[in-house]
């Protein structure tokens, strides 16, 4: 028997889904992350399925190990070597500013001590000519007064190598033949792209994290092994996509959103099966809200970003390499509410985590959450959660609301339902940011709420935005786990190429194209995928002559010719209109960099239907009924367990509908309905 395993590690729970090929049956668990050694958290959470993974035949994961490295500065020692000239890079950064009226404004600290940082001779011009031969004595000279830093590897970034990597190269065999035991990365071998401090900074990220990462993986594969897994193990990308262990432990700074990218996936398959081509997936979980837009049916990503560490300063240390465009904010179940030295109420960013959680999990929390507040008002079953994993502590979630409320002058309801109100604005509000800023309009979307807080909160969140419709998708609590099942591998391969549209030479173009094509068909090789199951897009960074940052515009065809860079140019005038609200076609045109995206398509899985109901649900979908605060007041609510529900049933709220993973908080007058795939529908319209 055939089966698929996803698992999303999150800062609170690790959710598993294994999926059956043969009968489409899906099964999922969760288990407290475990941040001391997170494939702890992985095997308990698969074992609570199965002890057996010897028939699973694809398992993935999204992962949190490298970030969290970055962000709590668990980075190896380093040293670097650069061109004579450009010590300094890290140090320098750029002369831009986030917030430039800041008069407290940080830059970002060096993530290399500038006594490691060495020089040598070299030059290479922008057009990849060498002016300069590499001087290999004073590579070795450098190495050795590195040696005295006793430093964990090298990280090699010569000015102009995105255009000629040739000496790069060279020194990296120096350190292999020398220094056999020691990492290294060449900024050549992650980025092509012009802008040396990023390229920099992103190679000595990717460094700073791979032992970490490395032995990760390794201990990782080697559990999964002993549950019986002989599979390749592969790791989500921040771009969207899956690439093999191996190929992770080489370049683990593109896993550093790797954690997000499930979510995404899923919201690509549900966007087309409902045939919707705006969806806004809200993924509140225990620790944040991460908001991911799928806009004509298709989803984005950004050449870099940044990252914000205690030692970043306020612009952070960018990475050059692909993500999907997804915002997160501090708003999940397990985020603080908190009083400033003005008697203000916040809540969050900070989280309760995984260690201790919320208050009313009984495990040591002390402060009140978003998660406690639900439990006050009612929202939650005041008895357990996770279909009985997870016991709650109602009588400490009350008390902590007790205290917050003496020091705000509210009674404890109160004091819940302001919490509740603050989050769901702040999560409201940047929702409404993220998709203003990309020129469209909520109202134009539909919200899809999924992580295991999303569908609590989904309704008066998407009222505050007047966005029309809203789907709770199936297990939420697991969702970004089974879209990491329908994941295809994924590489992105850039080569910058600065050159007005008008002198572009084709055969030229082809020619860079076919080498960048060439490297993913390697690596698509290496990974075992079948040729038929290859698929290459072809995509030019383009701008206005004078301008400084660029629009991605994918290339109609892999065939290249005239005419096809006429229709390029012509789509990015197009996509510049749509962006910015303003186009000039008759301004001339430049190409700043080549891209090229390898796919290895996996076969992705069936969504299952549910058999048709009646109008009204069943009676043994009723649970039970209680009081939950709506408005102002307690209301008797029904509560219905969604497992029983079937395709066609209404329910007219108030109204509760729990399952293992999630409870969704239907308000009154708001009628929801269950569509063929089991996803609860609910028009934002009165239910009367």
């Amino acid at each position: 028997m055939e089966k698929r395993a996803g698992v999303d590690v999150g800062g609170t729970f690790t959710d598993s889904v294994f999926l059956d090929e043969k009968s489409g049956e899906i099964s999922i668990a969760k288990a407290p992350s475990t941040p001391q050694n997170y494939s702890k958290g992985i095997t308990d959470s698969l074992r609570k399925i199965s002890e057996d993974l010897s028939p699973v035949q694809f398992f993935s994961h999204g992962t949190t190990v490298g970030v969290n490295a970055l962000i709590e500065n668990e980075l190896c020692e380093m040293g670097l070597i650069t061109t004579k000239g450009f010590r300094d890079v890290l140090e320098i950064g750029r002369g831009n500013r986030s917030n430039m009226y800041d008069p407290c404004y940080k830059k970002p600290e060096p993530l290399i001590p500038r006594k490691a940082r060495m020089e040598v001779t070299e030059r290479i011009s922008g057009e990849g000519k060498i002016l300069e031969p590499l001087q290999k004595a004073e590579v070795r000279r450098a190495l050795k007064k590195l040696e005295k830093f006793d430093i964990d590897g090298v990280v090699v970034a010569l000015i102009n190598s995105y255009a000629n990597p040739a000496h790069e190269e060279k020194i990296g065999e120096i350190i292999r033949e020398e220094y056999p035991n020691l990492y290294y990365s060449l900024s050549s071998e992650i980025s092509r792209e012009y802008r040396e401090y990023e390229r920099t900074n992103t190679a000595v990220i990717n460094l700073g994290i791979r032992p970490v990462m490395e032995e990760y993986l390794t201990k990782l594969e080697k559990d999964l092994q002993s549950m019986g897994l002989q599979e390749q193990v592969y790791i989500m990308q921040s771009n969207g996509g899956i690439m093999s262990s191996d190929v992770a432990k080489q370049v683990p700074v593109k896993t550093i959103k790797s954690s997000l990218a499930g979510g995404i996936a899923g919201l690509l398959t549900i966007s087309k099966k409902l045939e919707r081509e705006n969806l806004v997936g809200m993924d509140m979980g225990g620790t944040s809200c991460d908001i991911e837009l799928i806009y004509d049916q298709e989803s984005h990503t950004r050449p870099s970003y940044k990252v914000e560490t205690p030692t970043s300063g306020d612009d952070g240390y960018p990475i050059m390499t692909p993500t999907l465009d997804v915002h997160s904010i501090g708003a999940g179940g397990g985020s603080i509410a908190w009083i400033d030295e003005g008697g203000g109420l916040h809540v969050g960013p900070k989280s309760a985590g995984a260690e201790p959680g919320p208050i009313c999990y009984g495990l040591g929390g002390e402060k009140p959450t978003i998660t406690d507040a639900d439990v006050v008002l009612g929202r939650l079953n005041p008895e357990y959660l996770l279909g009985g994993d997870l016991t709650i502590e109602e009588k400490l979630a009350r008390q902590a609301y007790e205290d917050l409320g003496e020091r705000l002058d509210l009674d404890p309801i109160e004091a819940a339902a302001g919490v509740i109100e603050i989050a769901n604005k702040n999560m409201a509000r940047s929702i409404r940011t993220t998709i203003l800023r990309k020129g469209l309009d909520p109202r134009n979307f539909s919200l899809a709420a999924f992580g295991g807080a999303g569908p609590t909160h989904a309704i008066e969140i998407a009222d505050q935005l007047q966005i029309p419709e809203i789907y709770i998708v199936n297990s939420p609590g697991n969702f970004s786990a089974w879209g990491i099942l329908n994941t295809d591998i994924k590489h992105d391969y850039v080569q910058t190429y600065i050159k007005p549209v008008s002198k572009v030479d084709v055969s030229e173009l082809e020619d860079q194209f076919s080498e960048l094509i060439e490297k993913g068909k390697k690596r698509l090789m290496e990974e075992e995928i079948p040729e038929e199951n290859r698929e290459f897009k072809l995509s030019l960074d383009m701008r206005y002559v004078g301008q400084e940052h660029t629009i991605n515009v994918e290339v109609p065809s892999e065939a290249l010719n005239e005419e096809t860079l006429k229709k390029t140019t012509e789509k990015f005038d197009e996509e510049h209109q749509k962006q910015y609200k303003h186009s000039a076609p008759e301004e001339p045109k430049e190409i700043v960099s080549l891209r090229v995206t390898t796919m290895g398509k996996v076969k992705a899985p069936e969504l299952p239907k549910l058999k048709k109901g009646k109008k009204q649900p069943p009676e043994k979908a009723i649970k039970e009924s209680r009081e939950v605060y709506f408005n102002g007041e307690f209301i008797e609510t029904e509560v219905f367990n969604r497992d029983s529900l079937l395709y066609g049933n209404e329910i007219v709220g108030p109204a509760i509908i729990e399952e293992t993973t999630s409870t969704t908080v239907i308000p009154p007058d708001i009628l929801a309905r269950i569509n063929k795939f089991g996803q609860i529908r609910i028009k934002m319209e009165s239910g009367k």
